[in-house]
């Protein structure tokens, strides 16, 4: 079996993703089903996460049955809330089952935004999946701890996951700027933009093809505001007329991220 697996989300995890953001969502799991990612249980924020880990975390863990589990943090970080992945592996479930999951991992973390996640933990068996372990863990990392040769062998599997997945077509996950392809009627609108025979022109990024798309163009009274709604990121530019010193119009660029509703890969991308 290679490194990856190709297995990826499915349009209503996808959609999840973005909506769990927003802090209302806590806890939520992944299964694989059917050569693809799907969103299982998924259960509120209520109070404080300390709370609320053993509460919403042991129970999901089932026998014979691989998962993802996903829990929030209240703390923030790169623009949102930090989560722990948990990778449930109980060692009474088929090994294909147990391969499956661990070479899917690093695609999942690129689609949900691997900055976001501040601590993974692998669990097969109860105990090793509930806070106190989570604690220890904690103390262990911040006080440099001699770690036991189990502990050692999974640090040094989660060190080498970073690049496992390098080829010829494979992205970064941090890049300092990337250029995406634009579709003919994409470049016709801006030059006609520059001509000043539009006065509205809205661009996307179409994910799945990696190639900026016309959206909309037209007059800027018609548009401005449906520009803000919607749960997708967009470029929007328009002509602003006005009446200061010599000037009598100007050109506004926008970048327009719905981050509660969003994908974080989209955002990132824009």
């Amino acid at each position: 079996m290679s490194h990856q697996t190709g297995i990826r989300a499915n349009d209503e995890l996808l959609r999840f993703f973005g909506s769990c953001r927003n802090g209302n969502i806590r806890t939520f799991t992944m299964t694989i089903e059917t050569e693809e990612l799907k969103l299982g249980e998924s259960f509120p924020a209520k109070g404080k996460w300390e709370d609320e880990y053993d509460l919403q975390v042991v129970p999901l863990l089932q026998e014979k049955q691989p998962c993802y589990i996903m829990f929030r943090l209240d703390s923030n970080a790169h623009g949102g809330f930090e989560w722990i992945l948990l990778c449930w592996s109980p060692d009474d479930s088929p090994i294909r089952q147990k391969m499956l999951y661990a070479s899917t991992k690093a695609s999942f973390k690129k689609e949900f935004g691997a900055t976001q996640i501040s601590d993974e933990v692998f669990g097969s068996i109860v105990y090793q999946a509930d806070l106190k372990i989570l604690r220890e863990n904690e103390a262990k990392n911040e006080k440099n701890v001699p770690r036991s040769n189990p502990e050692e062998e999974r640090a040094e599997i989660k060190s080498l996951e970073t690049g496992v997945d390098i080829s010829v077509d494979s992205k970064q996950q941090t890049l300092a700027g990337v250029a995406f392809p634009m579709v003919r009627d994409a470049l016709e609108a801006i030059k006609k933009f520059a001509k000043g025979d539009y006065q509205y022109l809205r661009l996307r990024i179409v994910l799945c093809y990696d190639q900026i798309t016309l959206n909309v163009t037209g007059i800027f009274g018609c548009y401005v505001s449906s520009g803000f709604l919607g749960s997708h990121c967009k470029n929007v530019s328009f002509i602003f007329d006005f009446a200061y010193s010599d000037c009598t119009e100007r050109c506004i660029f926008l970048i327009i991220c719905p981050l509660t509703v969003c994908l974080f890969k989209e955002a990132i991308f824009y």
